[in-house]
């Protein structure tokens, strides 16, 4: 922000900042910016932020950016002759902003009651992890943090695992000293008016919460008869490489995804009732798979040394695309049977890497399930006809059933707005539990399909972790993060000369039976001891 010095608006307003590293210092160089004389108080040793990164001396420019255009004073608040300096400092200022843990200052007497009775129009700046009191209150406080317990890195999860992501940037921090330099501007027009100063309390978990709240949050919004859940907001979206680097498209506007299509060469694609908005193309996201075949021959363009692919779909469009360029699985259910290689021995062409054999699995999973809930006799089976391996998995659960003595109920969502049908098609059949197959597209809508599996009082397997954690009974399936982990080596091996052909595909080497006890008993559950012991992750 860049004003004249005639028109800059805090002009004649005294900052005391007592706050450190990133939240605070950041909401002062704002209301610096923009006139403020900002006193900014540090230790002997310095702050912390002068330590963190690419530095000159003790200058990083962490501390640079966020302390720009500042005053400094240092002050050891060990001494009582340096706290008489502050005080004396603190009684001339209209703001003053910490970001201590709760009771630091009031050890010091230099807390908002005893500053704010002394000098009733300052504006004393609270900035806090989780706010003043509360079991973690006075715990320390970093920006990864925030993002886990705020759903930050939740609502961003990693499109090749699910797995919640943590963003490469101080997200919350930022955001949180943004809102402070709102409030403590509004807090001084305010007092213009009153002549009052206040206290202002802001915990950075409930700015992350507020920050997320228009999107991210927007599936919790409606409290008494909520619509059905949507897609996640900005799931699919993602860079995509060209030849010379990488682009990125938003269309919400219809004339924007017409302009799109025809510059992409289709532009049939803008006439088709499946993509005629935003919110329809997010329902209809697995119907643009025959589109993968192109989008394939389009990245097969490109100078790639080895592809690495996660989805069965993704998978069978490189498959068609090219027999040359090299290809490692990492998560591709069944490749023998799907006909992506010969043999786990002698895969025999361009791919290789890490089959999961999801379908062998699913007869352990419905064992795990009948465990858990063995007076289901009715078991609804969910796939998705758009994965090449709903066969398999149709064919496994059958006689996974057969030799438990259960009746298989086959249901079909193949895109996210066919899992409210699926789901009332097996109530109708009478299904007295659920089985999940391990899918993309029903890992991406892991979160509707918990509520609407809750709704209907199902005890539910899944052959993806994920799931559990959004709400379901249990699961049991390979640790994907692991698979991932065991590809790069095969990465490794085929940059360093390896042909495809010759590296025998592996099976994943873990498996994992995770609970959520909690699912349990709202169901009326009570899972086996011997259930219990084989587990290696239960929620409570």
């Amino acid at each position: 922000m860049t004003l004249p010095t005639t028109s800059q608006p805090l002009t004649g307003v005294r900052v005391l900042d007592l706050s450190a590293v990133l939240s605070g210092p950041l909401a002062t160089a704002l209301l610096a910016d923009q006139g403020a004389d900002v006193i900014k108080v540090e230790p002997p040793g310095g702050d912390q932020s002068r330590r963190i990164g690419p530095a000159k001396g003790d200058l990083s420019a962490m501390f640079i950016t966020a302390n720009r255009g500042k005053r400094s004073i240092v002050l050891d608040l060990k001494r009582k002759d340096h706290l008489a300096v502050l005080r004396d400092l603190a009684g001339r200022a209209d703001v003053l902003v910490e970001n201590f843990r709760p009771g630091a200052m009031a050890r010091l007497s230099l807390d908002a009651a005893t500053l704010c009775a002394a000098h009733p129009r300052l504006i004393y700046a609270s900035i806090t992890g989780f706010g003043p009191s509360g079991p973690y209150a006075g715990g320390r406080v970093y920006d990864a943090v925030i993002q886990a317990v705020s759903g930050m890195s939740a609502s961003h999860p990693s499109q090749a695992t699910g797995e919640p992501t943590l963003l490469a940037t101080t997200v919350c921090d930022k955001l949180t000293g943004l809102t402070a330099a709102q409030a403590i501007c509004a807090a001084l027009y305010a007092r213009e008016r009153t002549g009052q100063g206040t206290h202002l309390q802001l915990a950075m978990l409930d700015a992350a919460l507020a920050f997320q709240w228009p999107d991210a949050m927007n599936n919790h919004l409606f409290v008494t008869d909520p619509p059905a859940a949507f897609p996640e907001f900005g799931i699919h979206q993602r860079p995509y490489r060209t030849r010379n680097g990488h682009v990125a498209a938003m269309t919400p506007q219809p004339d924007e995804f017409v302009a799109l299509c025809k510059g992409l060469g289709h532009p049939e694609l803008a006439a088709d009732p499946r993509f005629a908005d935003s919110n329809v193309r997010r329902r209809h996201v697995a119907e643009l798979l025959p589109l993968l075949d192109a989008l394939a021959a389009e990245l097969l363009a490109q100078p790639v040394d080895v592809i690495v692919v996660g989805p069965p779909q993704a998978l069978r469009a490189l498959h068609k695309a090219t027999s040359t360029v090299p290809i490692v699985m990492a998560n591709v259910s069944n490749a023998v049977g799907n006909r992506f290689v010969a043999s786990l021995a002698r895969p025999g062409g361009n791919i290789t890497g890490i089959t999961a054999q999801n379908e062998a699995v699913l007869g352990k999973l419905i064992e795990q399930l009948h465990a858990a809930a063995p007076q289901a006799r009715r078991i609804a089976v969910l796939v998705n006809e758009s994965n090449p391996s709903h066969g398999a998995f149709w064919e496994a659960a059958q006689a996974a059933c057969a030799t438990l003595g259960l009746v298989p109920l086959r249901v079909v969502a193949s895109a996210p707005d066919r899992i409210d049908a699926a789901l009332a098609q097996a109530q109708r059949e009478r299904a007295q539990a659920i089985v999940v197959v391990a899918d993309a597209m029903f890992l991406t809508e892991r979160d509707r399909l918990a509520a609407l599996i809750g709704a209907a009082r199902l005890p539910s397997a899944y052959g993806l972790r994920e799931h559990v954690v959004a709400g379901g009974l249990l699961s049991y399936a390979a640790d994907i993060a692991q698979n991932y982990r065991d590809a790069a080596v095969y990465v490794d091996k085929i940059l360093r000369g390896a042909k495809p052909a010759d590296l025998p595909v592996a099976q994943p080497t873990r498996y994992q039976l995770v609970l959520n006890l909690k699912t349990a008993g709202t169901l009326g559950l009570t899972l086996p001891q011997s259930l219990l012991l084989r587990a290696d992750e239960v929620i409570e």
